[in-house]
C-alpha cells in the first residue's frame, strides 16, 4: 500500500520539526548553561572584590581610630598635664591593644606600664610646674602607619 505523497511531506516536515526543536533544546541548554557558569563566575568575582574592599575599608578604619586619639589630642606642643593625660592614653592603649605604643623621653625608652607609671610620676612634680613646662609631642609609625612611639621633647 502506498502512501499518500502529502502524507509522506507532512510527516516528514514533522520530523525534521520535531528535530530542528530537539536540536534547538540541546543547544539552548548548552548556552544556559555557559551563561550560567558565567554569571557564578562574575558573581564570585564580584563577592571577592567587596570582601577585598570591606577588608582595606576595615584596616583604613582601623589605623584611623588607632591614631586618631594621639593626633588629634596629644600631638605638637603640650604642657605637663596633657602630657600626661597622653602617657595615660598609652598605658590605656597597651593594656587593650595587641599594638604597643613605646614612649621615648630624652634617649630613653619606656616599654612596660610601670616604667611609664614612673614617667608619670618624674614628670608630675607640682601642678604649677606641670601648668607651666611646655613639651613636644612627636610620633614614628610602623610600616602599615600605625602609631608605635611617641616622642616627648623638654621646649
Amino acid at each position: 500500500m502506498s502512501r499518500n505523497p502529502e502524507v509522506n511531506n507532512f510527516g516528514n516536515a514533522i520530523g525534521d520539526w520535531f528535530y530542528n526543536i530537539t536540536h534547538l533544546k540541546e543547544k539552548n541548554q548548552d548556552t544556559i548553561q555557559k551563561n550560567n557558569e558565567q554569571i557564578n563566575k562574575t558573581i564570585q568575582q564580584i563577592q571577592e572584590e567587596s570582601q577585598k574592599r570591606q577588608e582595606e575599608m576595615h584596616k583604613d578604619w582601623s589605623l584611623t581610630t588607632f591614631n586618631s586619639v594621639y593626633k588629634n589630642l596629644y600631638s605638637g606642643m603640650k604642657n605637663g598635664v596633657q602630657v600626661e593625660n597622653a602617657i595615660q592614653e598609652v598605658i590605656k592603649t597597651n593594656l587593650n591593644e595587641e599594638r604597643k605604643i613605646i614612649v621615648k623621653y630624652r634617649d630613653r625608652e619606656y616599654k612596660e606600664n610601670k616604667e611609664l607609671t614612673g614617667l608619670i610620676s618624674r614628670l608630675n612634680k607640682g601642678l604649677e610646674r606641670q601648668m607651666k613646662t611646655n613639651y613636644l609631642i612627636t610620633y614614628n609609625y610602623d610600616k602599615e602607619g600605625y602609631i608605635n612611639q611617641m616622642n616627648i621633647e623638654d621646649v
